[in-house]
Formats: structure tokens, C-alpha cells, sequence
């Protein structure tokens, strides 16, 4: 047990001992109030480091490299804010959603606009947190494909799981299930008439019978899965027991909904819906898809 203060050496007394305390009170006293000074000075450097943070995302962001004066100066201030106590991750994952959401606010992405968030992804993110970008970019990956698609770039399947014809390109392939709508009937009616008494327990009914049949609802059954395919001339369906072939030249209308997508073809009285996983999606590619070979 210390006897003395180790910082200025003075005797400690009885009761300061029995406490465990190394120093003396007087010295207790200055390093509290050194620590209060350091915290309210590591306070002052956050706020002037955050202050300057948005300003610095912004420089940087516009430069569009990953290296020079204004990158340099955004890693000045994120290492100042990190030494504080600070958090940038979360700062900058809603600085970069910001400049999506302005990309993709049109639902057309174009390849300049695809190039600038590239640019700006370049200045924000070094080597070592790229893995904080892709998993913003995985949030917004069905917006940016159909954004893409809006804007006529559509994908490619290298190897599909169907023939394409010449000259003919598969943009993509999703399950499927052929769905059919079923009317509900029950036969309702009833009678007219008299009846009399011909013996106890027995009697005898004079009339007439009718009724009809009457629908009670409807509902949407799967006959079929398999897989839908978009190409480049067409919309193609193969399932376990049934094909359907949609050319775009003659669908006549696309109803859409969020996981269905149903056809409207010339010539055909009943339309075809299939259940895919992201109606949207298959609707955009169809409708960029058509636009181009029409």
C-alpha cells in the first residue's frame, strides 16, 4: 500500500491509504480537472471537424478522383473526427444515398449519371471501406437495374436456359408460375306449388322447380411453374405441362402488379399471367425491349 503520493511525492494520510488512493487529494483535484479540459477540448475539435465534414464530402465528391486536394482534405477531417469519439460511417453512407436518390429520383439512369456515381464513390470510399459502399449499392440494386433498363441498357444472359432464335438475345430468365382465374359457382333456386295429404306420413307436392347456377367468387389459381423468359423479340413462357409465346408485335396490352405480370395478346380471348418475383422488373425490361425492336 503507497505511503505516498506518486506525482508530488507527499505523505498520504490514514484514511487515504485504507481508500487505496495513490495521490494525494490536491493532485486527485488537478488531474480530474485536466481530464474535464481534455474532454471539453476533444468536444470543440469534433464540432469543428463535423462543420467541416459536409463541405469536405462535397468537395471531395465533386473532384471525382480518389486521390488529390480535396480527398486529402476529407481524410484530414474524417481522421479528426475519428480521433474525437466521432462516427463517419453513417454520415457518409447518407451523404452517398443522397446523391442516389437524386440519380434514381427519375427512374432513368443514364450512363453519364452512372459515371458520376462512380466518380463520387471513388472519393468517398478508400480500398478499405469499400465494403460500406456495396452494401449501400445492395440496397439500391433493384432501383438501379430497372433505372438502367429505362434507359434502354439491357442485360445480357451469356448462357440461358432456352434456344434463342437467330439474331434473337435473352435480356432475362425468373421463375415463373402460370396462374389461371377460377369462377366459384353453386346452383341456387327453388319451388312453387301445394301439396296435399294422401295417407298419414305420405304427401303429395304439385308444382315446379327452378333454379341456376350463380357465381360466388373468384380466385387466382397456379396451373403451371416454370421459367419466363424476356428476350429481345419476345416474352417467353416454359413450364412443366404448358409453353406460352408472347410476340411483342402482338401484345396488345401489359397489366402489371407487384409480383405479376399478365398479357394481353391479339388474336388470344384469354389473357396469360404469370407470378414472378418482381413484376416491375419484368415489365420494364419488356417495355425497353419492345420500344427497341418496334
Amino acid at each position: 500500500m503507497a505511503s505516498s503520493c506518486e506525482t508530488c511525492g507527499r505523505g498520504l494520510s490514514f484514511a487515504q491509504r485504507a481508500r487505496g488512493r495513490k495521490t494525494c487529494d490536491s493532485c486527485a483535484a488537478e488531474a480530474q480537472a485536466a481530464l474535464a479540459k481534455a474532454g471539453s477540448e476533444r468536444q470543440l475539435a469534433l464540432a469543428r471537424a463535423i462543420s467541416e465534414y459536409d463541405a469536405a464530402l462535397t468537395a471531395a465528391s465533386q473532384a471525382g478522383l480518389s486521390a488529390g486536394p480535396a480527398v486529402d482534405q476529407l481524410r484530414t477531417v474524417e481522421r479528426a473526427i475519428v480521433a474525437s469519439g466521432g462516427d463517419i460511417q453513417a454520415r457518409k453512407g447518407q451523404f452517398y444515398r443522397s446523391f442516389l436518390d437524386r440519380a434514381l429520383a427519375d427512374e432513368q439512369l443514364t450512363l453519364v449519371e452512372e459515371q458520376q456515381l462512380d466518380a463520387v464513390a471513388s472519393a468517398l470510399f478508400p480500398a478499405d471501406q469499400e465494403g460500406a459502399q456495396l452494401a449501400i449499392l445492395r440496397d439500391y440494386q433493384r432501383q438501379i437495374f430497372i433505372a438502367m433498363v429505362n434507359d434502354g441498357r439491357l442485360p445480357q444472359v451469356s448462357e440461358p436456359q432456352m434456344m434463342p432464335r437467330k439474331g434473337e438475345v435473352v435480356h432475362l430468365q425468373v421463375p415463373a408460375a402460370l396462374l389461371k382465374e377460377v369462377i366459384h359457382r353453386e346452383f341456387q333456386g327453388g319451388s312453387r306449388g301445394m301439396s296435399f295429404r294422401v295417407m298419414k306420413g305420405v304427401s303429395y307436392r304439385v308444382g315446379s322447380f327452378r333454379g341456376r347456377s350463380v357465381e360466388i367468387g373468384r380466385s387466382i389459381e397456379v396451373v403451371d411453374s416454370g421459367t419466363l423468359f424476356v428476350t429481345s423479340h419476345r416474352a417467353v413462357y416454359t413450364g412443366q405441362r404448358k409453353s406460352v409465346e408472347v410476340p411483342y408485335p402482338k401484345m396488345l396490352d401489359l397489366n402489371v402488379y407487384t409480383d405479376a405480370v399478365q398479357f394481353h395478346v391479339s388474336g388470344r380471348q384469354t389473357p396469360s399471367m404469370f407470378r414472378v418475383a418482381d413484376g416491375p422488373l419484368i415489365a420494364a425490361t419488356i417495355n425497353a425491349a419492345s420500344q427497341r425492336l418496334l
